[in-house]
């Protein structure tokens, strides 16, 4: 690999961290609003509720499940798909001790904003790790594997994921509500727009090296270098 080739790797990282931290803002925001979370999230404050944990090391317990659950289907986990485990989940307990997290607010105007914002930036900020095509996290490793299991549309998959994930979150006590269906309609289109965004830049001379969208880009060999 040469010298440009590794300043595109370390750029991509930072891009996937970048992508974590907004993802985990994004969660906090909507975890704030008190209006109810995403599936995912109800399931984390069930865990961390009756274990006695931080929201972000219920996420990175939840995390290890299905790094698991997906190994034993054939998953095999890349370094983007432990990192995802790990940081997003750190990331969630930084941002929840900062003092300058934003707290809950009483006006239903605002928890309504928090939550509307928090989707966004949730959809916005899984679609930027995703750009760079550095591995899956561990729940998309997991849905590929049920999917191959299944024969099954990873529509289907994925509804079925979230619809587990958010029932056994709620028998755990994590909050469910106006802010879980807001959820639901709001990260996914807000993560496929910030991607045709992304992809925008798939004929760019240097960034097309960068934001390398899944079976868009890759990065091209130079010349100076052939033979």
């Amino acid at each position: 690999m040469t010298r440009r080739n590794y300043a595109y790797l370390t750029l991509r990282y930072l891009i996937l961290f970048l992508g974590f931290y907004v993802l985990s803002y994004g969660i906090v925001l909507s975890y704030r609003a008190e209006l109810g979370v995403g599936p995912w999230t109800v399931l984390d404050i069930g865990i961390a509720r009756n274990l006695g944990l931080t929201l972000g090391q219920a996420s990175q317990l939840t995390g290890i499940l299905v790094i698991l659950a997906g190994f034993l289907l054939g998953i095999r986990p890349t370094l983007a798909t432990f990192l995802n485990m790990f940081v997003i989940g750190e990331f969630i307990d930084v941002i929840l001790s900062s003092p300058l997290c934003p707290s809950a607010p009483e006006a239903y105007s605002w928890r309504l904003g928090y939550l509307v914002a928090g989707s966004f930036l949730m959809g916005g900020g899984a679609a930027l790790y995703i750009s760079t095509n550095l591995g899956t996290g561990p729940r998309d490793g997991l849905m590929l594997g049920l999917t191959r299991l299944t024969s099954s549309s990873m529509g289907r998959v994925r509804v079925a994921m979230e619809l587990t994930a958010l029932t056994l979150g709620f028998f755990l006590g994590g909050p469910v509500g106006v802010g879980t269906v807001v959820s639901a309609f709001l990260v996914g289109p807000s993560m496929e727009r910030t991607l045709r965004s992304l992809a925008l830049f798939r004929d760019h001379p240097v960034l097309s090296n960068i934001f390398m969208i899944p079976g868009s880009t890759r990065i091209r060999p130079r010349r100076a270098h052939a033979g």
